[in-house]
């Protein structure tokens, strides 16, 4: 049976904060923070995610981060996982999807508002009250929140991703920018860019090249068109950089392949 154990918890508004060094968990905790107002940075290896009010992000076991806060209001709830404590098995039970939530180095999802309330009346009941039959099952409605929104976040993220899909294609010849699809489907830049990796398994940037190259060696397949206008014509910057994203896509040159 699978158990569960609050290890560190803790509601608080930062001004100009940023952590000095990297936390790191043990290989049994994971962490969630919440943004309910403002915003924050959490630093992950090469990786800065933006986190905005109302989203959250979890963080697995033994992956390093730092926070940084110009002003916000955030709720953390640190736990571990071990051979005693509160029972989770029926959780696990119920919600599959639970092992995979916290499976992940780390996931970012935007809330509602149910996930914000699990929380904050789970750290009340803490501060109030201990780590007693109360917390227990205040912990238990936290779990059973996240994976309800892991849910709506999934299907939420199909329609975000389609819709960007939808405007890469419509602008795929013109220059376009990751701001300027998260801002046409409404989401955060940051939240997006992981979402449109989670669902696709590529980069924006590496999805739209991959497009634009798809582009170029029909044109190259069909026309007697220069490398050149080529390069204009799929909406990449110069010919420099169109022989250098066709290669690192092809594995060749632009002009081996139209020799092919």
């Amino acid at each position: 049976m699978s158990y569960a154990q609050i290890s560190y918890y803790y509601r608080k508004s930062f001004v100009n904060f940023k952590m000095n060094k990297p936390h790191c968990h043990s290989k049994y905790n994971y962490e969630i923070m919440y943004v309910s107002s403002g915003k924050c940075e959490v630093i992950l290896s090469e990786r800065t995610v933006t986190l905005n009010a109302g989203n959250y992000i979890i963080i697995g076991r033994q992956h390093p981060h730092l926070l940084k806060v110009q002003s916000a209001d955030v709720l953390n709830i640190e736990f571990c996982i071990q051979k005693s404590g509160v029972p989770i098995e029926d959780i696990e039970a119920d919600f599959p999807k639970l092992s995979l939530i916290f499976a992940k180095e780390f996931s970012v999802y935007s809330d509602s508002g149910e996930v914000y309330t699990a929380i904050r009346e789970l750290i009340d009941e803490l501060q109030n009250h201990g780590n007693g039959i109360g917390a227990n099952l205040l912990f238990k409605r936290m779990l059973i929140e996240l994976c309800r929104n892991d849910s709506r976040n999934h299907l939420g993220g199909i329609s975000y991703i389609s819709n960007a899909k939808k405007y890469i294609e419509a602008h795929l010849c013109e220059k376009i920018t990751v701001p300027e699809i998260a801002a046409h489907v409404g989401i955060n830049r940051s939240y997006f860019q992981t979402l449109f990796k989670q669902h696709t398994g590529k980069t924006v940037v590496d999805y739209i090249n991959s497009l634009r190259i798809e582009r170029a060696c029909f044109i190259m397949r069909n026309t007697e068109h220069s490398v050149t206008d080529i390069a204009l014509d799929c909406g990449f910057s110069s010919r420099q950089h169109f022989m250098y994203i066709f290669r690192k896509h092809m594995g060749k040159t632009a002009r081996e392949y139209r020799k092919l």
